[in-house]
């Protein structure tokens, strides 16, 4: 049993970061160890305390989540959630859910989203699987392109340094947010510790990724980061670690950048987006080897508001039973009434049900990442008046899958 639950003090950082590397059976860097202190707010942190000992933590990062239609709704990033391989199966991870979720609530955040290190684990807490992303593993040689390059685009790649990309990913990256939902907007200490000076610089030992912007007409319209692996192995291989276009134009030069590296033989990439253009501006693109998985883990914490805050593909009137029973104040019975321009209103009725579903179905249904048909194939919706699927799969529709590679 929990005999205290609370945040941490920042002097208490290190006895508390000692957990979650012993969760997660990991050996932490030096520099990794100062970035994440760096950027926790020891204010939305928890430690579960047992007999003196810090047995549990976890920790919200504060972001801004983009949902259909465009608005940036405040999110709770959940990050550091762990508890010691000695007490497990103890309800430690029960009683952190439980009042982190509350706090969140009382906060104001209608979003809560994490990534999950096993996929049966957050369901129970109301987390749905939102977002999807693909990891991808290519031969360089059988990269080729559909066409040429376009003769005068105008624009160029260059490699920059750490102190160039503190001062201009940001604002690319603010542009690419734009065309996507799911992405988040986080706070100046993760540019900070991704590209500023300081402790969490990687070690002389490390390789330090290369990074490369494309600008065309002088303006910065994408950028990728990358590594590549020891002359010595082989296959040699460069992974893309991140790369983010405002531009469709940035987007191909892109990766027809990383695809003309010499001297490499894979290229791989992960948590990239499962409608991304790449497969159809290829030659060959059987030859990009895809496999998908679950990425970002989205938690309705106000049903309401969540609802309210998007926009919809159609109009119409749509009755949620939504059962919660985490998060009592979310369980009951909504109103979605949609307007003719997308906008909604959403507020408690005590109508009957057109469709009823627990809160981590309509979760992964939220952002568009799948649709309410295919839940309701899976027994994760019940319809209770006829038409009710087809009409909520007209509404939910979105125009681009989710995509949020930010790993957190």
């Amino acid at each position: 049993m929990v005999d205290e639950l609370r945040p941490i003090t920042r002097d208490e950082y290190e006895r508390w970061n000692r957990v979650p590397y012993a969760g997660f059976s990991n050996i932490p860097e030096r520099a990794e160890v100062a970035g994440w202190e760096h950027q926790l707010e020891p204010e939305r942190t928890l430690v579960a305390i047992e007999d003196g000992e810090f047995v549990g933590t976890t920790a919200v990062l504060t972001f801004e989540m983009r949902v259909p239609g465009g608005a940036m709704l405040p999110t709770a990033g959940v990050t550091a959630v762990s508890v010691l391989p000695t007490h497990r199966r103890r309800g430690v991870l029960s009683a952190m859910m439980r009042r982190q979720l509350k706090d969140v609530h009382e906060r104001g955040e209608a979003l809560a989203a994490l990534w999950a290190s096993e996929s049966l684990i957050y369901g129970r807490f109301g987390y749905g699987m939102a977002i999807l992303g693909e990891r991808w593993r290519i031969e360089r040689v059988r990269a080729a392109f559909r066409r040429p390059p376009p003769e005068e685009s105008g624009g160029r790649v260059r490699l920059v340094q750490r102190d160039e990309a503190r001062r201009r990913f940001p604002a690319i990256y603010a542009r690419a947010l734009e065309g996507h939902t799911g992405m988040v907007r986080h706070a100046e200490t993760f540019w900070d510790t991704q590209y500023g000076p300081g402790p969490w610089e990687p070690q002389p030992e490390k390789s330090e990724p290369f990074l490369a912007i494309y600008q065309r007409d002088d303006l910065d319209e994408g950028y990728v980061t990358y590594r590549v692996s020891s002359e010595n192995t082989r296959p040699r291989e460069l992974e893309v670690r991140q790369l983010y276009a405002a531009t469709p134009e940035a987007h191909e030069a892109l990766w027809r950048f990383i695809f003309g590296v010499d001297l490499v033989d894979v290229v791989t990439a992960r948590s990239r987006p499962v409608d991304d253009a790449l497969p159809w501006l290829l030659e060959d693109p059987r030859r990009l080897e895809r496999s998908v998985g679950d990425a970002a883990w989205l938690r309705l914490v106000d049903v309401e508001t969540a609802l309210a805050a998007r926009t919809y593909a159609a109009s119409g009137r749509l009755v949620l039973g939504v059962r919660d029973r985490f998060c009592p104040w979310n369980d009951g019975t909504y109103a979605l009434d949609v307007e003719s321009d997308g906008t909604a209103r959403c507020a408690r009725v005590g109508d009957p049900p057109d469709l009823e579903a627990d809160v981590d179905a309509l979760a992964a249904a939220y952002l568009g990442g799948t649709t309410v048909g295919t839940l309701a194939r899976a027994g994760r919706v019940i319809e209770q008046q006829e038409g009710a699927v087809m009409a909520a799969d007209a509404i939910f529709r979105t125009e681009r899958a989710p995509w949020c590679a930010l790993h957190f």
